[in-house]
This record gives structure tokens, sequence and C-alpha cells, in this order.
């Protein structure tokens, strides 16, 4: 079997946050690891006195508009402090590991649920980590939010859901969410905005939007060193990331990882990626991505 690549190339020695990353691996491969997570759990339970927020917000970033323009928007009017990626992670500091003190450091976990968010390597990942800390449900620390409809993992499907899917029932359900958070005043209806919020989503089933490939390859090129892709295929691309052998040079990761997200309608995923890590290197290839 040809060696992983790693810094440029060379094979041997594991990438930055290796240690983390294997929590990715083992949560993945499902109950057989369940263990490991609960011995995690048990040293980051020491952590949990004086928590900083009542709620972590995990979303895919398709639905990022709405959990931004929304969502977070009305928790807080209910006087609730959220975390989220975007506003409450570090620069720079390894995304697994703000992730994992952002779970450690909530009061409850919020999953916004869409078929991109359950099609995405990190949703299995974070549900671990979860059912780690409470792995019978008694605490209640995770609540399903059913943004977009779509079949749910069982682990997930035996837990009560608040369903924003219906706009008409939209008002109704925030109060149903917010009371699982604790909070026993009711907001009133949001006026600022059309209640039909879905009208501000993509379809569940949409055509993918095309790039320039040309575009795409320079941004990849010039937003990430070699170590830098393996590791973006590493967290997001884990097929990708597996295919990557000793000698391979970074064009021709670039092009595995292109022609990967185009068969699989993942480009808009891909860019999201490069847009959040890499939002200077992204804002100044925009305008040539968009020409096809």
């Amino acid at each position: 079997m040809a060696g992983r690549v790693y810094e440029g190339g060379r094979t041997g020695n594991k990438p930055p946050e290796a240690k983390h990353r294997q929590i990715v691996r083992r949560a993945l491969a499902g109950d057989a690891h369940r263990s490991y997570l609960r011995g995690w759990s048990g040293k980051m339970k020491q952590k949990r006195t004086n928590l900083a927020y009542d709620v972590f917000v995990s979303y895919h970033h398709s639905d990022g508009v709405w959990v931004q323009n929304w969502l977070l928007r009305r928790l807080e009017e209910a006087g609730l402090k959220a975390c989220v990626d975007f506003r409450d992670f570090q620069p720079g500091a390894p995304l697994i590991v703000q992730m994992e003190e952002a779970i450690a450091q909530s009061r409850f976990t919020l999953l916004v649920l869409s078929p991109d968010y359950l099609h995405s390597e990190w949703a299995a990942w974070e549900i671990g980590l979860v059912e780690a800390f409470d792995p019978a449900e008694r605490q209640r620390r995770v609540i399903p939010l059913l943004l977009r409809p779509c079949e749910l993992p069982m682990r997930i499907a035996t837990l009560s859901y608040v369903d924003f899917t219906r706009p008409s029932e939209i008002e109704v359900q925030l109060n149903r969410l917010l009371f699982g958070l604790g909070v026993r005043t009711p907001l009133s209806p949001d006026r600022s905005v059309p209640t039909d919020t879905m009208e501000r989503l993509p379809p569940a089933t949409k055509e993918p939007r095309e790039y320039s490939r040309t575009a795409i390859r320079d941004l990849l090129a010039a937003a990430m060193s070699d170590e830098e892709l393996t590791l973006l295929c590493f967290d997001h691309f884990r097929n990708v990331y597996e295919s990557f052998t000793t000698g391979m040079s970074k064009p021709q990761r670039i092009q595995i990882l292109l022609d990967y997200c185009e068969r699989r309608a993942r480009v808009d995923e891909l860019l999201a990626v490069v847009r959040m890590e890499r939002p200077y290197q992204y804002e100044r290839f925009q305008h040539q991505l968009e020409q096809r």
C-alpha cells in the first residue's frame, strides 16, 4: 500500500494536530469506539463548570445564511448566549479542538438538520461527541432542529425534534425550541422577516452552480500549501485524502479533489470551506469563479 502524504510529500510523521484528528477516525468508525469517546468525555466533563455558552449551534455551511441572519438573532433575543463557528472560533486554531471545546462549554448542542448536514463527514463526529457526554440522553443535551426534510439516522430519529419544515408553524416551533433550552418566556412573532423563512433557503434538491474549473484550481493553489491541502481533504473529503499517495504533486492532488467534488456535486461545499478558512484569497478569486 502506498504511503500517506504529509508535509509536501514526506511520509512517516503524522500531520499537525494528528492526535486530535484520531478522534475523527474513531468516531466515524461507530459503536466500536464508544469507549474511547467516553474516556474523552470524562476528561472534558471536568471542565464543565461555569459554562461559557447556553447552546452550540452545529450546522452545514449551505444553511449558514439562515443560521446567521435568523436563528442566531432569535436565540439571542431570548437572552441565550450561543456559540457559532463564524463568530466564536479563534482564527488559526485547529477546528477539531475548537468544536470539542464548544460542545464541552455549552449546556446544549443544537443540530440544524438538512440533507447537506447529514451527508457531511463532520456530522457523525459531532453527534458522537455529544453522545459521549450523555450516552442515555438523560440530560437531554442535544436538540435536533429539522430544517429541511431528510431521512434521519436512527440515533437522531429516536429523539424529539423541533420541526421547521412547515413555515406556518415556525414561531410555535421556535418557542418549543426555546423552552427546551431553558427559556420560559415565549418570544413574540418576528415581524422583521417574512414568516416563511424557508424562502431564504435554497431547495433541498437544487441544481449545482457552475464554476470555472481553472479559477478553482488557481484558488486552491494560491490559498493552500501542500500540507494545508492535505489537511483540508482529511477534514472534509476523506475519500480524496485516502487516495493521495507518496510522490503525488500538489496540482495532481488538486485535480483529484476537484474531480471528486464535481462527480459528487460537492463543489459548493468545497468553496464554502475555502471561503471560511481563507476569506482573503477567496475574495480575490470570487469574480473569476463565477465566469464559466
